[in-house]
């Protein structure tokens, strides 16, 4: 194999939004457990997530760990997590949700 098939073969696919929306579903709803007695209070901190990450917005990480009630380190791994995935950017310590997702949050958890 050639140096252009080998680059090819080491590229991943592009996720559509549907697909990284369901990824971030999926870790931040394990991510952010916390030893809660009901789901319901699981998905209730993952939607105030969401809700607060679709306002376009960049948000300190500190603030939104006080906010939501998840300890600062648990919210760090979390976020680094979704970074990987594009799920969302990061800057300073500030993060924001990938813009192709933010709709697709808005009409999931509104």
């Amino acid at each position: 194999m050639g140096p252009a098939e080998a680059k090819v073969a080491n590229q991943t696919p592009e996720l559509s939004s549907e697909t990284k929306l369901q990824t971030c579903r999926n870790h931040v709803s394990v991510l952010l457990n916390s030893p809660l007695p009901r789901i319901t209070d699981q998905m209730s901190r993952l939607g105030r997530l969401m809700e607060v990450l679709a306002d376009a917005k960049c948000h300190q990480v500190e603030d939104l760990s006080l906010q939501l009630g998840v300890p600062l380190e648990r919210l760090k791994w979390v976020f680094r997590l979704l970074l990987e995935h594009g799920i969302v950017s990061s800057s300073n310590d500030s993060v924001m949700l990938d813009e192709d997702l933010r709709s697709l949050v808005e009409e999931t958890w509104s």
